[in-house]
């Protein structure tokens, strides 16, 4: 029996273990699987709003400030994937010191490419791209590895920028926000304007003017011859 304790522990331990990262997971609302956007044929959720998604893509965006801060580093502008929802743009930028969604082709933007989640590691990857008129600035491809221990903040583990040409993605934002038009009442709806004389003015008609009939010619007679 004695024996048997030191694996019955070993057994305790690793339950003990599991129980405490599936808790640390359920309260934090994470996804153990996640990309964003989605992969074609992948069966990780996607979904932008879910935790940690928009953490991970604030602390992709800051791990970058150096890259394209503008303002002395008080300002950075950051692009996300084309129909990113709003309510997710507003949560990066609440958490982005300095965050501002971009909206000006001209200027040093951080653009968020894609987030993979599995468990406690993600890689987010980011196209810097260098302000309008930066001599010698070229777009550039970064790779940021995280990682998460139960009940801390996610941690920037590695960063690998890639030598290759990358294409710059559209600024997103303008597409993000809600649009509400204003529709003019259609004419037919409109109420008629009242007439300025309802009633239409009767005139009496007139009597026909008789005239009297005129008397007939008297015959002429002849002489009796």
């Amino acid at each position: 029996m004695t024996a048997c304790r030191p694996r019955r522990s070993r057994i305790a331990r690793t339950l003990l273990g599991s129980v405490l990262a599936t808790a640390a997971l359920a309260a934090a609302g994470c996804a153990p699987t996640a990309t964003y956007p989605r992969i074609e044929g992948s069966v990780a959720i996607s979904n932008p709003r879910l935790a940690p998604l928009p953490e991970l893509m604030a602390d992709a965006i800051e791990a970058v400030r150096g890259d394209v801060a503008t303002e002395g580093g008080a300002r950075i502008a950051f692009n996300l994937p084309a129909n990113t929802p709003a309510a997710v743009w507003n949560e990066v930028a609440r958490r982005v010191d300095g965050g501002v969604p971009a909206t000006d082709a001209d200027i040093a933007v951080a653009h968020v490419l894609q987030v993979r989640l599995q468990m406690g590691q993600a890689e987010v990857d980011v196209v810097v791209e260098p302000a309008a008129g930066d001599a010698g600035g070229v777009p550039g491809l970064i790779t940021l590895s995280m990682q998460q221990k139960a009940f801390r903040d996610w941690a920037i583990t590695r960063r690998r920028d890639w030598r290759v040409p990358v294409e710059v993605p559209a600024l997103a934002w303008q597409a993000a926000e809600p649009v509400i038009e204003t529709l003019e009442p259609d004419v037919a709806d409109a109420p008629a304007e009242p007439l300025a004389n309802p009633e239409p003015a009767i005139e009496p008609a007139s009597e026909p003017a008789i005239e009297p009939a005129a008397e007939p010619d008297a015959p002429v007679l002849g002489s009796a011859g």
